[in-house]
């Protein structure tokens, strides 16, 4: 009878477990280190006193995972903010329309439209291998006739299955995933990588690693690196979190080797460098080299070059930019062109500096120019009483010209 008992008891515990895992699953109760019923807990940044950003030297992009806890994404602001790809949820558990991720297609159409390079991940609650079958089912369904630049990952990270074989469940769900065609990958944190994801069979896969530090601790090769969960980027309400691509992993929209770009040159201006912006035909990634100084304002190089009116003269560079304005000079009255631009000047009789009226100004310039003639140069001739020099009596007869202009008039 107490053996009965035993047995009854046991059966009973297993039956207690099976039913709390198959409650939790259909209501989407996630619990692990990150969520507590389905919820995401708010965990510390790890981050050290003196905030320095996370870094990995083998970083090319940055992505971010989402999920319906972001809510409706506005992908068009997301894409502007420099996001690279996306990892999207598409669902948890086994192969039923309930268990689809309620934002998946909006998120999914949306990177299709935008072109935003995308994979997407399936949160597991699977503890056989038979489970992980039907889970990679559920994936092939809602992935039907999208265009995926980046794996399908297994999120195994649900504390429900902690005790199972996870590298026959991951096994299941890869090999299943594969033989459709599609490149698959693990998503867990450090310690689930370090403590029940260390069989040799995860090496046939892509690894993504969920540490949050400013740098990322597992030594095995990974392919992303979840860095935060506390990022905030344009056109997504609160935290979403963030990653880092890891090198040139195929199958992550990237190139392995080396990229296959075509080139768009973009030549230097006056005052602005140029560049060639080089983009790869395979995997779209963009990035910019070759960099040319800036060639520098042009300069007239004779006098037809300039462009000028009566009073001055100026010239426009290649770029539109007007230069150079200025007086135009005049070196002395006998020659009447510009010594720049060539202009030449019709005077006013009188008009001895060039502004084109006759006034005290040029009465003065006479008179000095009288007493210092190389200091004072007239711009046009001084002779105004036919003495063939310039003298006082000139200087006189202007100024009678400035009160009494009929009475004196100008040759």
């Amino acid at each position: 009878m107490k053996r009965f008992s035993a047995l009854t008891a046991a059966l009973c515990m297993i039956v207690l477990l099976a039913f709390s895992a198959l409650a939790a699953e259909y209501g989407d109760m996630a619990n692990s280190w990150r969520y507590e019923d389905g919820q995401p807990i708010d965990l510390p940044s790890f981050m050290n006193e003196d905030e320095e950003e996370p870094y990995h030297p083998e970083a090319t992009l940055l992505g971010i995972d989402v999920s319906h806890h972001q809510g409706k994404i506005d992908w068009e602001a997301v894409a502007a903010d420099g996001v690279g790809f996306a990892i999207l949820r598409c669902g948890y558990g086994e192969n039923i329309p309930e268990q689809d991720d309620r934002c998946f297609e909006y998120n999914a159409s949306e990177c299709q439209r935008l072109g935003i390079p995308y994979g997407v991940y399936l949160y597991s609650y699977a503890t056989t291998p038979e489970q992980a079958s039907i889970e990679a089912d559920h994936v092939l369904r809602l992935i039907e006739g999208k265009t995926l630049s980046y794996p399908i990952y297994y999120d195994l990270e649900d504390d429900s299955t902690i005790g199972s074989d996870h590298a026959a469940i991951a096994t299941a769900f890869c090999e299943k995933i594969s033989a459709a065609g599609y490149p698959v990958g693990i998503y867990a944190n450090l310690y689930w990588w370090t403590t029940y994801l260390t069989d040799p069979c995860f090496d046939n896969w892509y690894r993504w690693v969920a540490q949050y530090r400013t740098f990322c601790d597992y030594e095995e090769e990974f392919h992303i690196w979840q860095y935060s969960r506390s990022g905030i980027i344009n056109g997504i309400d609160g935290n979403v979190d963030m990653n880092f691509q890891i090198g040139y992993p195929s199958n992550h929209g990237a190139c392995s080797i080396s990229h296959n770009c075509e080139e768009a040159v973009v030549p230097p201006t006056c005052t602005d460098f140029g560049y060639t912006i080089y983009t790869c035909i395979v995997c779209g990634a963009s990035f910019t080299d070759d960099y040319v100084d800036p060639v520098g304002h042009m300069s007239p190089e004779d006098a037809s070059q300039w462009l000028f009116d009566t009073a001055q003269h100026w010239y426009e560079c290649s770029c539109g930019e007007i230069l150079g304005t200025q007086a135009h000079v005049f070196e002395a009255a006998e020659n009447p062109a510009c010594t720049l631009c060539g202009h030449i000047r019709t005077l006013t009789p009188g008009d001895l500096n060039g502004d084109s009226r006759v006034d005290d100004a040029d009465v003065a310039l006479l008179l000095w120019h009288t007493l210092f003639p190389e200091q004072y140069i007239l711009q046009g001739s001084g002779d105004f009483t036919g003495s063939e020099d310039v003298n006082d009596e000139d200087v006189s007869y202007l100024l009678w010209h400035t009160l009494f202009p009929e009475q004196y008039p100008l040759n």
